[in-house]
């Protein structure tokens, strides 16, 4: 059984491992990216602000019951390690957005639109979520290293909070892609799919 448990496993993190890049590749190679006069330019924003944002969404829930486990884990050394990361990593997610936001915006007046609209939602909500998380980090990380369980508990309520906010992020985020893309983005993909010759 202990055979058959690792092969499974070991197939798991196979197909884990395959999926990643393919599915961040996909940002990257397709849509917006294919279309856009500065391809170049907004490809790697498109590859580097969802691998960060998965890093951090992906990371938030098991890190909270890690740190808030009875017996106790290892929680102190994987929210260590986890905040030396994060600290690199989660940065991108906004300065990738903001990049993005000035490709895709061809005003200031843009910004009044359902879309420009929405985009100061999401960034908003990405910025609430970054405080909460230093605040997080800052009030609760020393305590957490000394197994206090008062600050392990309430760590795990603001990683639960922080956790919550992107997801209302990721709701905004399609509906504002989905339904709202501003028409200069609609046209040139529309367009670019119509050059496309007849097979």
């Amino acid at each position: 059984f202990q055979a058959e448990d690792g092969i499974r496993d070991s197939s798991v993190t196979g197909v884990q491992t395959c999926a990643l890049p393919i599915s961040l590749g996909s940002f990257a190679l397709g849509g917006h990216a294919v279309i856009h006069p500065l391809r170049f330019v907004l490809a790697p924003l498109l590859l580097v602000h969802p691998a960060a944002a998965a890093f951090w969404f992906g990371a938030l829930w098991p890190l909270a019951k890690i740190v808030d486990s009875r017996p106790r884990g290892p929680g102190s050394a994987v929210l260590a390690h986890y905040s030396r990361l994060a600290l690199r990593v989660v940065p991108l997610v906004l300065a990738c957005g903001v990049g993005m936001s000035v490709l895709f915006l061809r005003s200031v007046g843009e910004i009044a639109t359902p879309y420009g609209g929405l985009l100061l939602v999401k960034t908003a909500g990405f910025g609430v979520a970054m405080l909460v998380g230093e605040i997080n980090r800052r009030r609760h990380l020393s305590g957490i290293s000394r197994e206090e369980a008062r600050a392990e508990a309430a760590f795990a309520r603001a990683a639960t909070v922080e956790w919550t906010l992107l997801c209302a992020v990721l709701v905004v985020t399609a509906v504002m892609t989905s339904l709202f893309a501003p028409e200069h983005l609609e046209s040139a993909f529309g367009a670019g799919h119509g050059a496309e010759a007849p097979h």
